[in-house]
């Protein structure tokens, strides 16, 4: 259908982040993509990093209701501080499920330097991994080439 082309064509997004959301929002003109800010600071559209179970749902709900979105987490390390890293792995790796099944992007950056090199081939399984920005140059290209088929 004319909808289901259009979704495909301009997916919806959603951004979990560190940062805070209106700075974000001024930096890459973002207007209506929605911004989880992490923070132990009550208010709306914030998630406290030891709430895992409640992030993973909101973003579980958000990929599962936007079939082909993009849904950018940073944060990881700071995740990681409050929570088991094996808490966080998984909660991770069900989000890549969804992801899989909705056609979903999950877009997860993290600095590698925060985590042992155990932890880090853990996060690292079963996902693309793009290191520095040449990766990213190409994956781009890669998806505008793969747009145009």
């Amino acid at each position: 259908s004319a909808e289901e082309t259009l979704q495909f064509l301009i997916p919806h997004g959603l951004v979990v982040t560190r940062e805070y959301p209106e700075n974000l929002r001024k930096t890459h003109s973002l207007q209506v993509t929605p911004i989880i800010w992490l923070t132990e600071s009550p208010g709306e559209r914030r998630i406290a990093p030891t709430s895992l179970t409640v992030l993973t749902d909101t973003i579980m709900r958000f990929m599962e209701t936007n079939p082909n979105s993009i849904v950018l987490i940073e944060g990881v390390e700071y995740l990681a501080t409050f929570n088991d890293f094996k808490k966080v792995l998984r909660s991770l790796d069900s989000l890549n499920e969804i992801a899989w099944v909705t056609k979903s992007r999950l877009i997860i950056a993290l600095n590698p330097a925060a985590f042992d090199p155990k932890d880090l081939a853990l996060l690292e399984r079963d996902r693309t991994v793009l290191k520095g920005k040449s990766a990213i140059d190409e994956l781009i290209r890669e998806s505008m080439v793969q747009g145009a088929q």
